[in-house]
This record gives C-alpha cells, structure tokens and sequence, in this order.
C-alpha cells in the first residue's frame, strides 16, 4: 500500500502491517506510558526500513545523506549527489516515506534543533538557528512552528516537556 494513500487517515495497523501490525497495537496499548510506546514504534519502523523489501537503495542513501547532513542538505544537492533526476527522486521517496524529501529534511533539522536545545547547547534563538543551519531566525521559526504547531517561545515555555516527544524515538 503506497504511503500517500495513509495520509490524513486513521487506518487499522492490521490493515497495513497484517498480524505483526496486531503485534505493534498490543504493544501501544500495554505500553507503559508515552515514552515506551514512542519506543516500540520506532523499533517496529526501522526494523521495517531496514527489510530490503520495502526501501529501495536510492531512498535508503537519500536518508542517510539527510541524516548525515543533520537535515542541512538541499534536495538539489541531495539529487546530484544521488546521480538522479529530482523528480524521479522525490517520487520514490514519496512513495517509500510518504513524505517528500524536503519536507523530511525540514522535519529532521528542526529535530536536530530541539536536541540542541533540550541539551542547551545556545545562548540565543538566533545563535541556535544558525548553529542548525538556518540562514535566519524567520526562516528557523517558520520551519519550527510548522513542524510542532507553534513558536519556539511559546514550545519551550513548559519546561520542555514536549520536546520530549519529538526527540525521544531517536
């Protein structure tokens, strides 16, 4: 089932997964809070990622590239160094992520930053956007509020604790 036909929708795991993805609701539902949970579904995807059935070897060295780049990697840059057209590669990784390549690569750095920040490794908003390769403060704040709903100000101001959520499964 292509990944662009999930999105937006609520869809049985078993639907999807078959008995494995059976597996993976019990394990949601018994976890024992948020964390183990965020756990068990990381470690059920990557195990997935990592079956070379369902990755092919372009979308696969397009994710490592990004994360090697610490999601600071044009998609154009990305597409050369892949030796292939950007479209072509943007439709694969849309139909193996469900994402498109930028969008994954935004998602990546903000969670790049939220490490950065959770560890306090800034003295500035400004300093930290730069430090994760935003080429301003707008464009870090724009990126951030579209990956996490809302400003870095108003994200941070409990404690962190949200942050958790999104940094957590890696």
């Amino acid at each position: 089932m292509p990944l662009t036909e999930l999105e937006n929708k609520a869809v049985d795991l078993k639907q999807v997964f078959g008995e494995k993805g059976k597996v993976l609701e019990e394990e949601i539902l018994s976890g024992l809070g948020n964390l183990q949970r965020i756990q068990s579904i990381g470690k059920f995807l990557l195990s997935h990622l990592n079956d070379p059935k369902a990755i092919d070897n372009i979308t696969k060295s397009c994710v490592e590239a990004i994360f090697l780049a610490q999601g600071q990697l044009a998609v154009m840059d990305l597409a050369g160094s892949m030796k292939i057209n950007r479209r072509n590669m943007e439709r694969k990784f849309i139909s193996t992520v469900g994402i498109a390549p930028n969008s994954f690569q935004e998602s990546f750095a903000c969670r790049v930053t939220l490490k950065m920040l959770e560890q306090k490794k800034y003295t500035s908003l400004t300093s930290l956007a730069y430090e994760a390769g935003y080429y301003d403060q707008a464009h870090f704040i724009k990126d951030f509020k579209e990956f996490t709903g809302m400003s870095p100000k108003s994200f941070f101001a409990d404690n962190m604790k949200l942050s958790a959520l999104f940094i957590a499964a890696g």
